[in-house]
């Protein structure tokens, strides 16, 4: 991890953004109008166990076409970290650089402070 550069503490100004961005009452979900509510459904998660974030899933849909054949609709639900860290934010920088949230065996080096 040294070697390659990869942050693993986070700096006093990172969590300051942390903490600003959750102060944040700005909602994507009315800004933009391209997110759906899928909370009625059924979703599964395809995280592991011992995962730290659940924010993966699957969910199957039964369809009736106009025919009256039948067929599955198959979700995938992702987390969006823009609810978190709008695209404007400092937050949004700390986890652009970081790019992801690294697991490993013995620890996990998360994209968010």
């Amino acid at each position: 991890l040294l070697r390659s550069g990869f942050p693993i503490r986070f700096t006093e100004n990172e969590e300051k953004a942390a903490q600003k961005a959750e102060e944040c009452t700005r909602d994507p979900d009315s800004i933009l109008g391209l997110r759906k509510d899928f909370r009625q459904m059924k979703v599964y998660t395809i995280d592991g166990a011992f995962t730290a974030d659940i924010d993966d899933g699957l969910s199957v849909q039964v369809v009736t076409n106009e025919d009256g054949s039948v067929r599955n609709r198959y979700w995938i639900h992702i987390a969006d970290a823009d609810r978190w860290a709008p695209r404007d934010s400092d937050l949004f920088k700390v986890a652009r650089e970081r790019a992801t949230s690294l697991y490993l065996p013995t620890a996990t080096i998360p994209m968010f402070p």
